[in-house]
């Protein structure tokens, strides 16, 4: 199946925007990866094997948290981290900032105060 890699780990992925794995569950789907490009999964899971709070799978464009969750070949997985750290959720980014700084506190950067959805910014291959 089509595995969407965020540009944060693409490194760990050969650059490539776009891979490929499989696997009946998430968490098997996972560990092909790890399989394909060692140490992957150090970056979305933690040391009790669960997704780090600030990665997103999302299955078919729907949010999935549960490493037994049943996947399809023909399913769609996008990958989406925060940087390690960081102050919020991919996927959400809020409005802050003063009037001088505009939303997002960073000069001449605009950014709307709504929280961006996967349908909204769907990860794009390279």
């Amino acid at each position: 199946m089509h595995v969407y890699i965020p540009t944060s780990l693409r490194s760990h992925t050969g650059h490539l925007a776009l891979v490929e794995a499989q696997g009946e569950t998430v968490g098997e789907l996972l560990l092909d990866l790890d399989r394909r490009h060692p140490g992957f999964r150090f970056h979305l899971l933690d040391e009790r094997n669960r997704l780090l709070e600030r990665v997103r799978l999302y299955v078919n464009r729907e949010l999935v948290r549960d490493l037994d969750a049943m996947i399809d070949a023909q399913d769609e997985i996008h990958i989406q981290c925060a940087p390690p750290g960081g102050g919020g959720h991919p996927g959400a980014e809020r409005a802050t900032g003063t009037a001088e700084t505009g939303a997002g506190g960073v000069r001449g950067r605009h950014q709307t105060g709504a929280v961006r959805s996967l349908e909204a910014s769907p990860a794009q291959p390279a």
